[in-house]
Parts: C-alpha cells; structure tokens; sequence
C-alpha cells in the first residue's frame, strides 16, 4: 500500500515539472501566439512623376518621424526604419488569442528608384516574445499593418500637394 502511494507522488510531481516546464519550451518554438513568424512584402508606391528625390524623401521622412522614432536613416541610399513602436491590440487580436503580448509596429523604407521617385515601404505589425529572461525577448512579426501603409502614402501625397 505505501509503495503504490509512493508511486502515485512519484507520478503527480512527474506531471507537476512537465506543466511547468511548458512555458519555458513554447518560448523555444516557432509557433508564437497560436502564429507562425512571417516576412512581410514590400509594397512600391507608384512613383512621383512630378517632385524631385528631395522633395519625396523629405515628405517620407516627415510623416514617419511624426508617427515613430527613427532608429536609422541614410538620405544618400534612401533607406529608414524606425524603432518599434507598441500599438493596442485589436479586438480581432484579442479574439484570436489571449496570451499575445503587446503589439508593435515598425516602418522600413527604402529608395526603389529616384528619377521618378519610387519607394518600397513596409510596415511589419509583431508581437513581443518574452524570454525566461527579461533581456531575452524579441519581436516576432505577424504581418503587415495596411492601414498604416496607406496612412503613410496618403500623408505624403497630401504633404506633395502642398
């Protein structure tokens, strides 16, 4: 009798270490938040038949740099991208999933083409990973974000115009 109660201790602390050890082995998957990690595409504008390189790039710098900290950007290539930026989660977001993290957005631009003005844009909505450590999270990206996309284009546009 004392032997199949030992067992059963035995088997109830075998269960209680595989639950607890679970969180620690989804940290180490691909799948993130019921997702897997994707690249996002690029989206290119149409071009700008009618404004110089400076002019776009500096309207494309402007709107972004209102809405986001720019962590690089290089006028001579035509390249930026911002820092993330944390964003409120969607309902659709909060329906899909109760355990993902803090939403994120970033924008990456870059110069496809000068004479005319063509950008390649992109704006890549993640999810914050936490590692066992607080120093070992990262942003897992989900997708693209097309509201933004198109919040950018149209701000620039309307800044043109001007």
């Amino acid at each position: 009798m004392k032997r199949r109660i030992e067992d059963w201790l035995f088997l109830i602390v075998i269960i209680l270490l595989a639950i607890s050890i679970l969180p620690v082995m989804n940290g180490c998957s691909a799948v993130v938040g019921g997702f897997e990690p994707k690249d996002v595409d690029w989206i290119t504008t149409a071009g700008y038949p009618d404004s110089n390189y400076e002019a776009v790039w500096g309207a494309v710098v402007a709107v972004v740099s209102s809405d986001f900290n720019i962590a690089i950007v290089d006028g001579s290539s035509g390249y930026l991208q911002t820092s993330w930026k944390k964003v409120d989660r969607t309902a659709e977001e909060i329906k899909e999933s109760s355990y993902i993290n803090q939403p994120g957005l970033r924008v990456t631009c870059q110069l496809q083409k000068q004479n005319p003005f063509k950008l390649k844009l992109k704006v890549e909505r993640a999810y914050w990973r936490q590692g066992i450590l607080e120093s070992d999270g990262h942003w897992v990206t989900k997708s693209s974000d097309e509201k933004m996309v198109a919040k950018i284009l149209n701000a620039v546009n309307d800044m043109l115009k001007q």
